[in-house]
């Protein structure tokens, strides 16, 4: 009987003993790879947080551990796992409890956490708000959430605008949030001080009568969020030195509106 005892105490270290040994490997594997992705080291950031996955990360750090593999795929161009991890990763969730919202939203620019943006817009979504930000450096983003949770979208849209995404360049409050509450039926669109001469309030309530409230009475949140970006980027764009940008967006928003 003793060795029965003896045998169970010995199988039970044994296994308190590699559980903790696990969590250690995971917890050094996800420090390790944050660096790496934090020094642009995508490749190897994508090997130990993988690794770390694997060894059971949990809370937080999984999540962290998903965007930061999510965004190190598109850095490196490809393709394998990138819609698993995207929808494991939860960036508003994010973005709210950490630190790292700026580095994420420089990256992606669309938060779509209600998942109603199609894939392939999104990704037209995508390109044209990384050249507006390239050719204008005007920032926008578009985030879109299952509910408000009682807030008003106004603190909702100027917190996350302001405090959180961080949106424009310093100094200059030029950035723009297009934000989305599916089940409260509202949206915001919150314009920094800095473009409120380019995009002002009747300019942008009107755009947003005019693209997204048709569109997403019929549930097609897709192409009223495409309508809406380009409408506003075509206002932009007016005043922008780069008309070739401008004749290119315009075509863009003549094609949606004649479907």
């Amino acid at each position: 009987m003793n060795k029965i005892f003896t045998l169970i105490f010995i199988l039970l270290f044994l296994f308190f003993k590699s559980s903790a040994f696990g969590v250690v490997d995971a917890d050094l594997s996800y420090k390790a790879g944050v660096k790496a992705f934090v020094l642009a080291d995508f490749k190897k950031a994508k090997r130990l947080l993988e690794n770390a996955v694997k060894a059971g990360i949990h809370g937080d750090k999984l999540n962290d551990c998903y965007c930061k593999l999510y965004f190190s795929i598109i850095e490196l161009n490809q393709t394998e796992k990138l819609d698993y991890y995207g929808s494991k990763c939860d960036k508003l969730d994010l973005i709210i409890n950490t630190k790292d919202e700026k580095t994420f939203i420089d990256r992606d620019f669309i938060i779509d956490n209600a998942k109603i943006i199609e894939k392939d817009i999104a990704l037209k979504i995508r390109t044209f708000l990384k050249e507006l930000e390239q050719k204008t450096e005007i920032q926008m983003a578009i985030v879109t959430i299952d509910s408000l949770k009682g807030k008003s979208i106004e603190d909702f849209a100027i917190e996350l605008a302001y405090d959180k995404l961080k949106l424009g360049q310093k100094g200059r409050d030029n950035g723009v949030l297009l934000l989305v509450a599916v089940n409260d039926r509202k949206y915001r669109i919150e314009i920094g001080y800095g473009l409120e001469g380019v995009l002002p309030n009747n300019l942008v309530g009107s755009i947003g009568r005019q693209y997204l409230v048709p569109y997403f009475k019929k549930g097609d949140y897709s192409r009223g969020l495409l309508s809406a970006t380009l409408a506003m980027m075509v206002e932009i764009s007016r005043y922008s030195k780069d008309t070739q940008i401008k004749i290119r967006w315009m075509s863009e928003l003549d094609l949606i509106n004649s479907d």
